[in-house]
């Protein structure tokens, strides 16, 4: 998930928990009063302003990389008096002291040969010059992110419902690219390929002196602590879980369903429910009021599972829901061609799993729907060994496609 939208749906969960507060015995019946933000349009319509963030936010770093704070480190060291420049008053003494290092010159006078002497090394990868290597590669990955994203919207714009400039999308791509070329200059800098070296994958940046007295440092500092909306990813899939619910919930209202019980629906034909046992994915139970027979299909939100672990006979279904499209994990195809917004995305979903096709013959109980091969049948169900699709008879002229 990207920054803006993030950002935004920390402020919608708020929202919701305050609406949930005030309403909890009427959630549903006034649910369509509750015109929460479109997560899509914010993250648009704020993308322009973070990109200009994000170029001064190079600046300061390419300025750090310039002159970097570095840790000054002393050490004693013995080398050939005639290498030695100066001696500090310490290194003298420890001279004079050591009988080993001295020798008989010619004039048969005692002189050193080596000395004590101080050398003096800097060390560049310490704490805070570590973390400003963590942000450049925090900044590249998200990049990156939006890159791919608005590549995306350039082949389904014409299509869209939604209101947007595709000379901005177009502006927002050599945006993006322009800034991915700076970063590759940083990237390519001795400062980068040295602290990069070091091991550092802290999530939680202490405020050291530097990065809070520093004022470059500062406006990095300041920077990340607004980048990380949420620290812990459990907190954003958990939101997210409570996003999709309200969304689910609002297209059910919008598409007639009435509440029947706790996250129970029913539109006299179909019923729905939800079942929330997981944070990671809701499950969408559909069954027909006439053969009460429930078919699961799972929501999954969250993109850092495995997409190739789906093998429950019990689950009809997997698709993985952004704010963007809805992709069908098995059949490995986005539910829509063009950009809609997320509410009319849940709504295509939920019309597709209770999707009734009205016929004028009976050769379909024999036949596939989808692609006319024979098809098996058991409790008035068909089921197509071919194409895969499954479906059943609610009235002699009417089938609904249960996949």
């Amino acid at each position: 998930m990207r920054f803006f939208e993030a950002k935004l749906l920390n402020e919608v969960i708020n929202n919701l928990e305050f609406y949930l507060r005030d309403n909890k015995n009427s959630y549903y019946t006034n649910i369509k009063k509750l015109n929460l933000p479109s997560l899509q349009h914010s993250s648009l319509a704020n993308d322009k302003e973070y990109f200009a963030e994000l170029k001064f936010i190079i600046s300061v770093i390419n300025t750090i990389i310039a002159k970097p704070h570095i840790l000054s480190k002393e050490e004693q060291v013995i080398i050939r008096s005639e290498q030695a420049k100066s001696l500090n008053s310490e290194s003298f003494s420890l001279t004079i002291k050591d009988p080993s290092l001295w020798k008989e010159n010619s004039k048969r006078l005692m002189q050193p040969e080596y000395v004590h002497n101080v050398l003096y090394t800097d060390k560049i990868d310490i704490y805070e010059n570590m973390f400003i290597c963590l942000l450049i590669d925090l900044i590249n990955s998200e990049l990156i992110s939006y890159r791919l994203h608005y590549l995306k919207l350039i082949s389904t714009l014409d299509n869209s419902d939604l209101i947007v400039n595709k000379d901005y999308v177009i502006e927002a791509i050599e945006l993006i690219d322009s800034l991915l070329r700076k970063l590759r200059y940083v990237k390519n800098s001795s400062f980068y390929k040295t602290v990069s070296k070091t091991n550092f994958n802290e999530r939680f940046i202490k405020p050291t002196n530097i990065l809070l007295k520093d004022r470059l440092y500062n406006y990095c500092y300041k920077f990340y602590k607004k980048f990380i909306v949420y620290d812990d990813i459990n907190d954003l899939i958990i939101d997210f879980n409570s996003y999709l619910t309200y969304l689910i919930m609002k297209a059910l209202s919008d598409l007639g369903y009435k509440k029947v019980a706790n996250m129970s629906f029913s539109n006299g034909i179909f019923g729905i429910e939800l079942k929330i046992t997981n944070t990671n994915y809701i499950d969408i139970l559909v069954k027909s009021n006439k053969y009460k027979t429930p078919y699961r299909h799972r929501l999954i939100f969250d993109t850092t599972e495995e997409l190739n672990n789906y093998e429950d006979s019990d689950i009809l279904s997997y698709s993985l829901f952004d704010i963007w499209n809805i992709y069908d994990i098995k059949k490995d195809k986005y539910l829509s061609s063009s950009v809609i917004s997320e509410i009319k995305l849940i709504e295509i979903y939920l019309n597709k799993l209770t999707h009734i096709i009205k016929v004028d013959s009976n050769i379909y109980n024999k036949y596939c729907l989808i692609c006319r091969n024979s098809i098996d049948y058991t409790n008035n169900v068909y089921v197509c060994e071919k194409c895969g699709s499954i479906y059943t008879y609610l009235e002699d002229d009417i089938i609904w496609l249960i996949k």
